[in-house]
């Protein structure tokens, strides 16, 4: 009788996903959009200043709190210098909040970074707030429908099995998105 070596499955699992984005509600709505106050950096740097997680700790509460909720981060630099450097600051400053979200376990594709020189214009605060008094970070939470796959134990380590025996685990699959995760193929390799 010939015996296989252990299998470990889930690595070798695919999912093909698809899903329909849903329409009407909140998912139409225009971003809302705010400045985040509390957040500072060390001038001409993409450092924090000491005191920013507070204020980040609740953006990242709100994010943890719904799924659905995806941000652009909008940086302002107030500089009247070379335009390049401080749309490049800029992005450096939205990088170093997207990072500071994502090591807190906000997936990537939650947090969009908005191009520099649209941002401002885009923005939809009133004029007042967008002139460049000031350093200051937007925040535009959009809302999108989309599914979220989790599968809790990704692998299974199966024990040896004799040719031709049928091997069958349950693997847990939950979707903790807000539109419907449709499985169309599973595949072992």
């Amino acid at each position: 009788m010939k015996f296989y070596s252990q299998i470990v499955l889930g690595a070798l699992v695919v999912l093909f996903l698809w899903f329909a984005p849903q329409h009407g509600g909140a998912a139409d709505e225009p971003p809302a959009v705010s400045v985040l106050e509390g957040v500072g950096f060390i001038a001409d740097s993409a450092r924090l200043q000491p005191g920013s997680d507070t204020a980040l700790e609740k953006l990242l509460a709100e994010l943890v709190a719904d799924a659905s909720l995806t941000v652009e981060i909008r940086c302002h630099v107030a500089s009247s210098g070379d335009a390049q450097q401080v749309a490049k600051l800029s992005r450096q400053r939205a990088e170093t909040l997207r990072r500071w979200l994502m090591s807190r376990g906000v997936a990537f594709y939650r947090l969009q970074i908005a191009d520099p020189q649209t941002a401002a214009a885009a923005s939809g605060l009133p004029p007042e707030m967008r002139a460049p008094a000031g350093d200051r970070v937007e925040i535009a939470r959009i809302r999108k429908s989309f599914p979220v796959a989790d599968v809790p134990a990704p692998r299974f380590r199966f024990e040896p099995v004799a040719d031709g025996q049928q091997v069958l685990h349950d693997f847990l699959l939950t979707n903790r998105g807000d539109a419907p995760l449709n499985i169309s193929k599973v595949r072992t390799g």
